[in-house]
Order: C-alpha cells, then sequence, then structure tokens
C-alpha cells in the first residue's frame, strides 16, 4: 500500500544543522519539522483565513545518521483530526538513496481564541481532509498515538 505524503520539503543538510561530530543534530531535524509544518499550512491556508495551532506533543525517532551536504527530504501528512487536536506524521528521507534517517509526529493544539463557535476548526478538517483526499480518523485527546504517548492536557 503506497502512503500519501501531499507535502514535501527539500532540505540540504548545512554545517551549523551538525554537532560536533559531523553529523546532523536532533534539534535541526526539530527546525526540519517546522519547516514541514510550515509549508502543509501554507498550502492548507492558500486563500483562506490562516490557522494558528501549537505542538503539545513531539514523538521523534532517528533511523540512520545524516551529515553536511546530505539532500534530504521531509515528507509530512496529517493523520487524524479533531476539535480541540490534530495528529501530523513526518518522515525525514534520504533522496540520492531513499533511506529514512528519521521519523516522527507531532500532535498540535487549534488555537481555541481564534474559533469562535467551532466554525474555524470545522473549515480547517474540511480543507485536511480535501487536501489528503481521504477520511481522517477523529482524535480525542485520550487517543494514543504510534508510539504508545496519550497526549492529554497539562494539569500542572
Amino acid at each position: 500500500m503506497t502512503v500519501h505524503w501531499p507535502v514535501q520539503v527539500p532540505i540540504l543538510v548545512r554545517e551549523r544543522d551538525c554537532g560536533p561530530q559531523g553529523e546532523l543534530d536532533e534539534a535541526a531535524l526539530v527546525v526540519f519539522f517546522r519547516e514541514a509544518r510550515r509549508a502543509y499550512l501554507s498550502v492548507l491556508n492558500a486563500g483562506e483565513s490562516p490557522h494558528w495551532s501549537r505542538v503539545v506533543l513531539l514523538r521523534m525517532s532517528v533511523l540512520r545518521v545524516a551529515a553536511v551536504d546530505d539532500d534530504l527530504a521531509v515528507r509530512i501528512r496529517c493523520d487524524g483530526v479533531g476539535h480541540d487536536e490534530f495528529l501530523f506524521r513526518y518522515m525525514v528521507r534520504d533522496r540520492v538513496t531513499d533511506e529514512i534517517i528519521a521519523e516522527a509526529s507531532t500532535v498540535q493544539r487549534h488555537d481555541v481564541f481564534a474559533d469562535v463557535g467551532g466554525r474555524a476548526v470545522a473549515s480547517f478538517n474540511a480543507r485536511v481532509m480535501a487536501l489528503e483526499g481521504r477520511e481522517l480518523p477523529a482524535l480525542s485527546s485520550l487517543e494514543v498515538d504510534h508510539l504508545g504517548v496519550v497526549p492529554s492536557r497539562s494539569v500542572g
């Protein structure tokens, strides 16, 4: 089965993206994921009011080392939508060898202050499903993500 990744961002690893051993730093991967989210949301929000959200949970698995001048692609898709949150998945691949470098997921929380009567979230969810070209499962705040983490609101 082919997995659809509607947005892909090419990234060339720079020296500043690497740690002292010359390997891609995990912090740089987080920046790459943010760039992928920006690209996804800019496609999604084209001609519409921008939709704001924040990352409330990030899970990442680094599978292979990347180094300076590696030509990478960060792929992003949405795997679930809900009234409060939605789930993005990421895959970082080497564009030359097609090897997977890293995988990640983020749970995003909608900016509830910008959503009067739930209309913005409903419009956002409809646009996501149109971009993804498929129905997406409902995401509740008690659902377990693919790494076994239960997204929940902070009580502290």
